[in-house]
């Protein structure tokens, strides 16, 4: 084997060399392909779906914690259980909801790219 052969390629340069790569490709590669980047996209997207749920959950009980607290009117405690516990898991929760909406717009790319070949 050569340098030059044991050498990486180099990647496409430009959009138009990625879509003259696409249309080289025979069907069934491109069959192949969608439904492997589908499959693994939709799963990204269900686990994300699950760990928001879970997050909620989180969420919920700091909430159900910190009322409590605030019935045995533990004023201290009610505030430093939002502090601590519900305003970060919220925050959480907001940056998982764009994750969730990025790999949900991939996911949406791949079936429009996939059409017709899957």
């Amino acid at each position: 084997m050569t340098q030059d052969a044991a050498a990486p390629a180099e990647g496409p340069a430009s959009v138009s060399e990625i879509e003259q790569l696409w249309v080289g490709l025979e069907p069934g590669q491109k069959a192949r392909a969608m439904r492997q980047v589908y499959e693994e996209q939709q799963k990204l997207v269900v686990e994300i779906q699950r760990l928001m749920m879970e997050k909620e959950t989180e969420i919920a009980v700091a909430v159900a914690r910190a009322r409590a607290a605030e019935d045995l009117q533990q004023e201290e405690q009610t505030k430093e259980i939002i502090e601590a516990e519900v305003k970060p898991r919220q925050q959480e929760l907001e940056d998982m909801e764009r994750q969730r909406a990025e790999a949900q717009a991939l996911l949406d790319a791949f079936v429009r790219i996939g059409r017709g070949i899957i």
